[in-house]
This record gives C-alpha cells, structure tokens and sequence, in this order.
C-alpha cells in the first residue's frame, strides 16, 4: 500500500473541497491531496491520472467507489488463490474411487477375465496396472471398495504374480514387493501357481496363488 493510501483522510467536506485520483493499476487507488474547485486536468489514457471535481452527492458516491477499490484486489486475489490451490479430491473417471494419488476401479464383474487379459485391460489406462497393494492402507481400502459391491462373492484379481514361476513374486507396475498378506497355506507349496487373488472368505483381505488362466474380476490402479 502507498503512503498516499495510508494517510488518506477521511471524505472532505464535499462542500469546500475536491479530491484528485489517481489510478495506474488495480488496487493503486487513493486520495492525494485537496485541490480548488477550478482545476481540472486530464491526461491520455497511457498515465491515467486525472483529477475531477465532485459534488456533495459525488463526493459520497466517490467515498463508496474508492472503498471498493481497496478491497477489489484481495477479492481477485483471493478468488485466484482458489482457483490455484489443488483441488481436496482429485478426479477419477466415473465408477472409480480415488485414495492418496490414485484411482482404484473394480472391473470384470459381468466379463471375468484372466490375469494376463486383466493386466492388458488395465494398462489401457495411462500408467494403469492391476492394483499393487503396498500398504495395510491401501489394502484395508481396495478391500472395502470391493465389499460396496455385495454381488461380488468371488476371487479378485490383483497385480501381484511370479512371471518367472521361480517364486519370486512381482507386482505387474514394478512397485516395491515389501508389503505381503498371503492367507495360511498360501503360496502354494506343493500345487504352486503363478497369479495372485484376494479371497472372498477374508473379505478380501488375504492372498491366495491362484492359475493365470482362471477367470476373475479385477481391481485396475493408475495415477490420478
């Protein structure tokens, strides 16, 4: 704010003073000084100041407009700040929920599909892949996102797999295999299999080694 702007003073008596203005830009306006009635001057528009003389009723019309200029760029401002900050929920395409960064989908529940079709239908997404499950976090949620379809009483498929059946499992987006929640008795010792579900008897919770070619829905996870 300019000095001119903080020693304002308050409306002169309209009846033995004029106020002269002044304006470069959005919010640069004040009073500067009292000048007689007489003197008018105008400049081109490249400058804009100008000084005018007001009536009684003007000069309280003017005292309104010149408080709505002060406070007109901590509006825009503000509604600028707004429009900048980053949104709370970020979007998702219909029928997917969004949790940290990403959106989570359950697909396949009336075409089931095998892994490999799986992971091929979720990769048509940008940076899509069956769900990695990295986290309790992330696995308490895909699991209650499951469970808001009651129809579903079936295996889901997930990105978790052992591409070189070595046992050496790897999620399909490369994410870091740190997080586990195999169901007891699974892997598979003695019947090994390659793809990874979350079981319905565990609410989804648990994992079981299942064949890639079985037919399942799916759970695709990409960045928001």
């Amino acid at each position: 704010m300019s000095d001119s702007q903080r020693n304002c003073p308050h409306p002169p008596d309209p009846a033995s003073s004029t106020w002269t203005c002044w304006c470069h830009s959005i919010g640069e306006y004040g009073m500067v000084s009292k000048v007689p009635k007489e003197w008018q001057e105008r400049r081109r528009p490249g400058n804009e100041r100008f000084k005018v003389k007001l009536s009684p009723m003007m000069a309280r019309t003017f005292s309104g407009l010149f408080f709505t200029c002060l406070m007109l760029p901590g509006l825009i401002q503000g509604q600028q700040d707004a429009a900048d900050a980053p949104s709370a929920r970020s979007s998702c395409p219909e029928g997917f929920a969004f949790h940290g960064s990403h959106c989570y989908g359950l697909l396949g529940l009336i075409n089931n599909e095998t892994w490999n079709s799986a992971e091929l239908l979720c990769q048509a997404h940008p940076s899509g892949h069956l769900v990695s499950l990295l986290n309790n976090a992330e696995a308490n949620f895909v699991a209650t996102m499951i469970k808001e379809y009651p129809g579903v009483q079936c295996p889901i498929w997930i990105g978790l797999h052992d591409p070189n059946k070595n046992r050496r499992w790897r999620w399909s987006s490369n994410a870091l295999f740190l997080y586990q929640a195999w169901e007891s008795g699974f892997p598979s010792g003695t019947n090994p299999n390659y793809c990874v579900s979350l079981s319905f008897e565990s609410g989804f919770h648990s994992w079981r080694d299942e064949p890639c070619e079985k037919k399942y829905p799916y759970v695709c996870k990409f960045k928001a």
